[in-house]
């Protein structure tokens, strides 16, 4: 009998821990993203370490990403900005990765920050 007490126990404090661990992790990496600003909708396209301008993106208005011949993005692909630590940064997710960045918008210019020396600049195209 307390064998089978303890094993009750033991599956529900498991169950309990798993809905746990998903909650605080959709709390943290699953926060929503809250809107797509006009600003930053459109194609861009992306200045590599030699200076050369390739790999067009296009941010769209309902969050999907679209990508381009040289630059092709998952069709899952989804973008947009969202409020974390009271900052607002530009996030990029697809079915299997998502990531967080500071941004800055100067004209036709989109800079997104990772960090002092993880800087990559975009240019808006028509």
């Amino acid at each position: 009998m307390s064998e089978r007490i303890s094993y009750k126990l033991w599956r529900h404090s498991i169950v309990l821990l798993n809905t746990m661990l998903i909650i605080a992790c959709g709390q943290r990496s699953g926060a929503p993203v809250d809107s797509h600003p006009i600003e930053l909708t459109g194609r861009w396209v992306r200045q590599l370490d030699n200076g050369v301008w390739r790999d067009t993106i296009d941010f769209r208005p309902d969050g999907h990403v679209g990508g381009s011949l040289d630059n092709p993005v998952p069709s899952s692909a989804r973008w947009g900005v969202s409020t974390r630590n009271g900052m607002r940064v530009f996030c990029a997710r697809d079915s299997v990765e998502s990531s967080c960045q500071s941004y800055h918008i100067a004209g036709d210019i989109l800079t997104l920050s990772s960090g002092p020396s993880q800087v990559t600049t975009y240019r808006r195209v028509p």
